[in-house]
């Protein structure tokens, strides 16, 4: 087999190789080309979900408040109704007094 024979044969090879290596990152290009895809998929997910978390922040806040300003409500309420009944006892006891001179007179 002389140089020449020998030269092509190696070259051939060669090519076969570099052919196999043009396939692989081809391959490698859609592998990288799928990832991005699905980072991208994912980040629009994320954006979505912490708008989500923001509304949900928010609504909470809302409620808090709401909740704070009842309880300021039913606070009042409450000394209302105290005050109420203790005046409701203070006329009782008058008017048990007023019953019981009523009782002395007859």
């Amino acid at each position: 087999m002389n140089m020449l024979e020998q030269l092509y044969i190696e070259v051939k090879g060669v090519k076969s190789e570099v052919s196999g290596i043009k396939d692989e990152m081809s391959d490698m290009k859609s592998d990288i080309r799928d990832l991005k895809d699905g980072q991208s998929r994912t980040e629009e997910r994320l954006t979505r979900i912490e708008s989500k978390v923001d509304s949900i922040e928010n609504k909470l806040d809302n409620m808090e408040a709401q909740n704070a300003n009842r309880h300021v409500e039913l606070n009042g309420k409450i000394d209302s109704i105290s005050k109420n009944i203790t005046f409701v006892e203070a006329v009782t006891g008058k008017n048990m007094t007023d019953i019981a001179t009523l009782k002395l007179v007859k």
